[in-house]
């Protein structure tokens, strides 16, 4: 839990210094490929599997695993990033895409991806495979999974945070 980053901002606020840390349109391609990296890797087990077999033991791929393609991805943040990522998951491995956001889509973007608008974060979560939080640290977001928001999923969701720290409640976690 210790966020060096939302210190080091404090800090920066303390001193007067403007600092501007959304990446935005920049960088969403490859924000939203490392994050269908991730995870994947999360669900194929990938990372236990190369430690087996680093210790010469075998494999078993498909033990334990939890299937990618059909399954149902809560995104948290519904700007440029998370629409990229909704494309690659809809498009890519036939996920069906919940969004919470702000402000709904218009209903051109929505059907890009088909996307379905929950306007309160607790009715989405429990129907999710797969949760990505793609949304920006703001006193609204701060803590906003904590220990009601997890225990309203599945036991069996994987939860992918490429936001902020601090959007997550640790302790909950």
């Amino acid at each position: 839990g210790y966020d060096y980053m939302e210190h080091l901002f404090d800090y920066f606020k303390d001193h007067n210094v403007t600092v501007g840390s959304n990446s935005g349109q920049v960088a969403s391609d490859t924000i939203a490929d490392f994050t269908m990296t991730l995870l994947i890797a999360v669900a194929r087990r990938v990372f236990q599997a190369a430690a087996m077999l680093k210790k010469g033991e075998r494999s078993p791929m498909t033990q334990h695993t939890v299937h990618v393609t059909g399954s149902v991805m809560g995104i948290i943040g519904m700007g440029s990033i998370g629409m990229s990522i909704a494309k690659r998951a809809h498009h890519g491995f036939d996920m069906k895409i919940l969004y919470h956001n702000r402000k709904q889509k218009s209903q051109e973007n929505e059907g890009i991806v088909k996307a379905t608008y929950y306007k309160n974060l607790r009715d989405m979560l429990p129907l999710c495979d797969f949760i990505v939080i793609a949304c920006d640290l703001n006193d609204q977001s701060k803590k906003m999974l904590s220990w009601e928001e997890f225990a309203s999923m599945k036991n069996t969701c994987i939860l992918v945070n490429i936001a902020r720290g601090a959007v997550v409640d640790t302790e909950a976690l």
